[in-house]
């Protein structure tokens, strides 16, 4: 038995990148060979591929050969006697991660051009077997969005375009639509991910609820690039997601929130992610229009909704959202961003009630539901106070305007 390095550790090892997972081949493995393999406190990984998992979470894959027997992503018939290292290397996807290593010689082993392709940064597919898994397809738009200065070779795109034409990607189930999808949105360039399956004709298949969008034109633009952004400046793909949905309720709210609420219940989309992203879409044309009426009774509601005083509430992840909607539009306009960091002070004077006097008052004078009204009172008292404050700064900054040139 032999055993080599292979797939994605020798690519970022090649690309001078820490590697994180390391993955490996076993040629010519016996039975006594596995045996000693789960005697050490392997297992085997599931009954559909042969692999073992370490006790480190190592994988130990023995080399094999796939042939297409079904449909969808798991309908292969898997051989692993006499197989070789090369015939294993075959079957993989791109030629990047068709690379092994020998450990004991320390020499590369790169039959298909992996090393080139690397050096060139093209992502290219090995074999015409790439097609027997429409589920590649989401994995080159991945590798493209984690590898932004990659090209994708034309002919593996004529490819692509061919297994998309051919309704292969019908087959994916949404539960590995949408882990490949998660893995895109961390990386650098995660829009692309989408451009891709835009450019390519997928995105209908695969995200039919995001295709109006995608078909608005600027609106699609500045979502995909409110998405980059937004992974850029907070490191949170739940927060980068929402910023690239929020376009879709900029012009017609209502069935931007059914697009968004259909999309959840079809794929498995984190609920967490999915009420972030609802109240990004939603709050975001109440914001405005609560903040400019005369009474702080509709703002209250709205921060209240949104969780202002509660763990898990989404209001901090909302404003981070806005924020970087708002930079990546180059929003000019004094009132958003007065709105803004008039809202981040409500929300931090609401969560500072309880260590005040008043609050303290409160609690000697009142109990049960007298207490519970009283203290709304005080929410609104202290709103009212900022609120007035904000039209004040609103019509500062209308009346600068408005200031004729000094001669």
């Amino acid at each position: 038995m032999k055993r080599y390095l292979v797939g994605g550790a020798v690519r970022d090892r090649l690309r001078g990148v820490t590697v994180q997972d390391r993955d490996y081949v076993l040629v010519g493995a016996g039975q006594e060979d596995i045996d000693a393999l789960l005697a050490r406190g392997f297992r085997w990984a599931g009954k559909d591929f042969p692999v073992l998992i370490g006790t480190g979470g190592e994988e130990y894959a023995l080399a094999r050969t796939e042939r297409k027997t079904g449909s969808g992503h798991r309908g292969f018939v898997v051989a692993t006697a006499g197989v070789s290292l090369e015939d294993d290397l075959l079957r993989r996807d791109l030629t990047i991660n068709a690379m092994a290593e020998d450990l004991e010689a320390g020499v590369i082993v790169d039959p298909y051009g992996g090393r080139r392709d690397l050096d060139a940064r093209v992502l290219r597919h090995v074999s015409p077997a790439f097609r027997e898994d429409p589920l590649r397809v989401l994995r080159l738009a991945r590798f493209a969005a984690r590898l932004p200065d990659f090209v994708i070779a034309p002919e593996t795109e004529a490819l692509v375009r061919q297994m998309i034409a051919a309704g292969e990607l019908a087959e994916l189930s949404p539960d590995r639509v949408w882990k490949e999808t998660e893995k895109a949105l961390k990386g650098p360039a995660a829009s692309r991910y989408f451009s891709l399956l835009w450019y390519w004709s997928g995105l209908a298949v695969l995200f039919p609820e995001l295709l109006p969008l995608a078909q608005s034109g600027l609106p699609w633009q500045r979502g995909l690039a409110a998405l980059d952004h937004c992974l850029h400046r907070c490191g949170q793909p739940a927060l980068a997601w929402a910023a690239f949905c929020y376009p879709m309720g900029s012009r017609y709210p209502a069935a931007g929130e059914g697009a968004l609420m259909a999309m959840g219940r079809r794929l498995p989309i984190p609920k967490s992610w999915q009420r972030l992203t609802l109240a990004a879409v939603s709050g975001r044309t109440q914001l405005l229009p609560a903040l400019r009426q005369a009474s702080p009774r509709p703002w209250l509601r709205l921060l209240l909704q949104m969780g202002a005083l509660r763990d898990g509430g989404v209001l901090g992840s909302v404003l981070q959202v806005w924020q970087a909607i708002a930079e990546v539009e180059l929003v000019a306009e004094r009132e958003w961003a007065l709105a803004l960091a008039t809202t981040r002070e409500a929300q931090q004077q609401l969560l500072a009630l309880p260590q005040s006097s008043a609050y303290q008052r409160l609690g000697e004078a009142y109990a049960g539901r007298d207490f519970g009204r009283a203290l709304r009172i005080l929410q609104w008292r202290t709103l009212a106070a900022m609120q007035r404050q904000y039209r004040q700064q609103l019509a500062s900054y209308g009346a600068a305007r408005h200031v004729p040139p000094s001669p």
